[in-house]
């Protein structure tokens, strides 16, 4: 029997991490990283809970993984035995919504570029999910490197020939309105969580087949085209300065560039980079070990006084899971119909319930939108006016409106 383990029994006085996370998808290296960290803590004879913030009906986890979802009930009898839980949040996670007095700081990406804090208070534990992002926060700050692809999936496979390229820019086009370059013009688009998005199985294919990846933005898109022997292309551009896991995985099959001779270094190294990933799971142990003994020490430091706030994972009513789809599924509609102006932010309770700021442009319909809302939360039916494009162009914006409902 392992040292370790000292009893079959729960150690009752070890504090318990409270992990908060969107609900599982695939498609997402760092959200996989969130679910893998709670499943590898309960391995390790630890007791995790997810706190998925169930603003939308997607509150799921992966049942292949030990990943028991954190109640209410749980909360409070954490409070009554005394045992002051660590709670985790990523780098997108905006200050400490669930007011807790141990936090740690779990940073995937660079501080701020997503989305949460540009910097974090002293009282939080950081850790960085590389070197190179330990060094942008603070030299000396901790590294949890979790190499979390999945090698069933993506594999090189019985070699072929290979023809064509392929290209991922999803967040450097969407939210950094960035302009696809050096990419050939037939180059297959790599795309996720859309409705015509490729499965994880589709994407390795296509690594297995194309010759290049060219890449706009740190995404782990780029490793799993290697374990594919795909070679791939880091475009420099102001959101792209360095490869993340730089120092985990060094240089071996990607490229910095387009230069010719880059991409034939990255191709004569691509066999190399997968052994370098290989080498990041033993890594991977001895790093969560050190990671359970700087979490555990911080929460025994203090006590646990103010129980923490589980508003965050209260489920939504009926109405309000009704009114964040149609504001989801409105919302790229209403972005080109409304005319630009001021961001509008609608009710306290709207932020609380659905998690973040509804944000709407509305020039004149702002009363129609929020009576919308507002009677949505009233549990009262719902007929929004709004005129069509057609209407406005034909009479320069003055003719009927027309019913929606």
């Amino acid at each position: 029997m392992p040292e370790m383990f000292k009893s079959v029994n729960p150690n009752l006085k070890r504090s318990p991490y409270y992990i908060v996370a969107p609900h599982y998808v695939r498609t997402s290296a760092g959200v996989r990283c969130l679910h893998m960290l709670c499943h590898w803590l309960n391995r390790m004879g630890e007791r995790a809970f997810l706190g998925i913030n169930q603003r939308s009906s997607r509150s799921g986890t992966n049942p292949d993984l030990q990943t028991p979802l954190l109640t209410t009930s749980i909360i409070n009898y954490h409070y009554e035995l005394g045992v002051r839980p660590i709670v985790v949040y990523s780098e997108v996670v905006a200050g400490n919504p669930l007011e807790a007095d141990c936090v740690v700081r779990w940073v995937l990406n660079f501080p701020g570029l997503l989305g949460g804090n540009a910097s974090y208070p002293e009282t939080e534990m950081v850790i960085a999910f590389s070197r190179v992002l330990a060094n942008a926060i603070k030299p000396g700050t901790p590294v949890l490197h979790m190499p979390v692809l999945n090698e069933e999936v993506f594999y090189p496979g019985t070699p072929r020939p290979r023809s064509g390229s392929a290209f991922y820019a999803a967040k450097y086009k969407e939210m950094h309105k960035g302009k696809i370059f050096g990419v050939p013009e037939d180059a297959i688009e790599i795309t996720r969580e859309q409705p015509n998005s490729q499965t994880p199985e589709e994407i390795a294919e296509i690594f297995r087949s194309v010759e290049l990846l060219y890449v706009f933005e740190n995404t782990a898109l780029a490793t799993e085209a290697v374990l594919c022997g795909c070679p791939a292309v880091f475009m420099p551009n102001p959101w792209l300065d360095k490869p993340i896991a730089l120092e985990e995985l060094g240089w071996d099959g990607i490229a910095w560039g387009n230069d010719p001779a880059e991409i034939a270094r990255a191709r004569a190294t691509v066999e190399q980079g997968q052994v370098n990933y290989h080498r990041t799971i033993g890594q991977f142990f001895v790093q969560l070990n050190e990671f359970i003994v700087r979490s555990q020490a911080k929460a025994a430091a203090g006590r646990y006084e103010q129980k923490i706030n589980p508003s965050v994972f209260v489920p939504l009513s009926a109405d309000m899971r009704l009114l964040e789809r149609w504001y989801r599924i409105n919302r790229e509609f209403a972005s080109a119909l409304f005319a630009p102006a001021t961001h509008v932010r609608l009710s306290h309770e709207l932020r609380v319930r659905l998690g973040h700021a509804v944000r709407v442009r509305l020039p004149r319909w702002r009363a129609a939108f929020v009576s919308t809302c507002t009677a949505l939360l009233a549990r009262r039916p719902v007929r929004w006016l709004f005129r069509s494009p057609q209407t406005m162009k034909a009479d320069g914006g003055k003719g009927k409106s027309h019913l929606m409902p």
